[in-house]
């Protein structure tokens, strides 16, 4: 199930980039949107084992997973853009530097800095920390806390919607600070907190079992809270809205997503094939974007039916990300650039 969930997650992220679904279904967008970002943190968290390892161990393994990868993309458009005299060193430089999603060429790549940061800071928690979630109660208080300071700390910083400016920073300047932090840091409470969430949840979440008035209790306070409160949440953009209620309609859709999940999970089938997926996530993260985004710009001049750009914008990038990923693993040349060193496994959380 947990295979599953991952899967999905990542399905759910290039589904959320493609404006053609976002624009003809704006309320169901709306609500995947209300949890889609926090389901990927929480099934990460339920991943994520210490084992024997140190903290320094985890940090390179995660280091060599993820943001290596994310720095040769990135170096590699920006080594184009510098050729073609669209960009400058100073903006690559940033992008590296700085790792967050207003400076990056891809804003979806985000996420695999920001990752790093979410595993490097439960990893700091879970070692040295462990009193402040010693009882349950005290791990609610933790959350809880998270979820406070968070929300404040967000409060600080510009959304594009606020500043144009934080859609594209090409330039080491003071206004950087204006729309966040290096690696995404003023996220971290936010998304830390979903991430310890769905740890501290892990072995309930692997033994997960359907309640049908559970289940539908939930679904009936999602619908409710997203007909009372239909705010957006858009955590690489700083929207956040609301304290009490971005939260409850993250955890009601993520509970929502365990139930589909766990069904899903009864067909051998969408096993293989969301298990697939959740293994190549990391490549569909990497290069889902750029495919999707010249479809959308350029397959309307042809193609005049926009279900037909929608279903092959979301299609069409995922194939590519598997084919991406097939080349990648059986060329010995490029394999060391994508792949962390010891091992083959392509997926985002682990």
């Amino acid at each position: 199930m947990v295979d599953v969930a991952k899967g999905i997650g990542i399905l759910l992220i290039v589904l959320g980039h493609n404006t053609v679904f976002t624009d003809a279904c704006k309320l169901l967008a709306s609500a995947l949107g209300a949890f889609r970002i926090p389901f990927f943190f929480f099934v990460s968290g339920v991943t994520f084992t210490l084992g024997v390892r140190t903290f320094a161990t985890i940090a390179l393994q995660r280091a060599d997973a993820w943001l290596k990868p994310c720095a040769v993309v990135l170096t590699g458009i920006g080594m184009a853009k510098i050729a073609a005299g669209v960009a400058t060193a100073e903006a690559l430089i940033l992008s590296l530097t700085y790792a967050a999603g207003f400076t990056f060429a891809w804003p979806p790549l985000w996420f695999l800095p920001h990752l790093w940061l979410v595993y490097m800071c439960a990893t700091a928690l879970l070692l040295y920390g462990k009193k402040l979630f010693a009882t349950p109660l005290r791990k609610v208080l933790l959350l809880v806390a998270m979820a406070g300071i968070g929300y404040q700390l967000l409060q600080a910083f510009d959304s594009p919607k606020e500043n144009p400016q934080c859609s594209k920073e090409l330039e080491f300047s003071r206004d950087l600070f204006d729309c966040g932090l290096p690696f995404n840091a003023d996220l971290l409470f936010i998304t830390l907190m979903f991430f310890l969430c769905g740890n501290f949840l892990a072995s309930a979440i692997k033994n997960f079992r359907p309640n049908a008035l559970a289940t539908i209790a939930t679904l009936v306070v999602f619908l409710s809270l997203r007909y009372l409160f239909p705010i957006p949440m858009d955590l690489n953009a700083r929207i956040y809205e609301n304290l009490l209620v971005s939260p409850l309609q993250a955890f009601s859709g993520i509970y929502i997503m365990l139930n589909i999940c766990f069904w899903l999970s009864r067909s051998v089938s969408l096993v293989a094939v969301l298990t697939y997926f959740s293994r190549i996530s990391l490549f569909i993260l990497i290069f889902h974007a750029p495919v999707l985004y010249a479809i959308l710009k350029l397959m309307p001049r042809w193609v005049h039916t926009p279900w037909i750009v929608g279903v092959a914008a979301f299609v069409i990038p995922v194939a590519v990300s598997a084919i991406m990923y097939a080349v990648c693993s059986n060329i010995r040349y490029i394999k060391p650039f994508f792949f962390p060193v010891k091992t083959n496994r392509a997926s985002l959380p682990g």
